[in-house]
């Protein structure tokens, strides 16, 4: 077996990239105001939607080219619906909280996926956070 130096750098450095994009995705989403939809159960028979943000963390964003402004999650609302087979419209509101609050305030809700075929029998699931500053 020969040893190559310029190999063995090259598959480090793929190695040190791939570790350094996955641990930045990570970081991205480490904050506590956060929502997803996802799937279970064989070929994703439960459709599940959830929303989890915590009222006194201040999530930061930029409102124009140089001022950085600060905003509070309040209330949250989580939704799954399919516009057929049969048809679903399910939403589920948190309570809605002081930006003082302390706890984290998380709320889920579920649903069975249609067993028929096509776009318009797709279970889709929405989150939404309302806002204060």
């Amino acid at each position: 077996m020969k040893f190559s130096l310029k190999k063995t750098f090259v598959i480090f450095a793929s190695c040190a990239l791939l570790f350094a994009s996955s641990a930045g995705f990570a970081f991205a989403w480490s904050g506590p105001n956060k929502g997803r939809v996802w799937e279970d159960w064989i070929g994703g028979a439960r459709v599940h939607a959830s929303i989890q943000f915590q009222p006194s963390y201040a999530d930061h964003y930029w409102s124009g080219k140089y001022t950085k402004q600060a905003k509070h999650a309040v209330q949250g609302s989580v939704t799954l619906s399919r516009q057929a087979g049969p048809s679903l419209y399910k939403k589920a509101y948190t309570a809605r909280y002081s930006r003082n609050y302390k706890g984290v305030v998380k709320k889920e809700i579920w649903a069975f996926d249609s067993i028929l075929w096509g776009k318009k029998y797709i279970t889709r699931g929405n989150y939404n956070l309302y806002w204060v500053n």
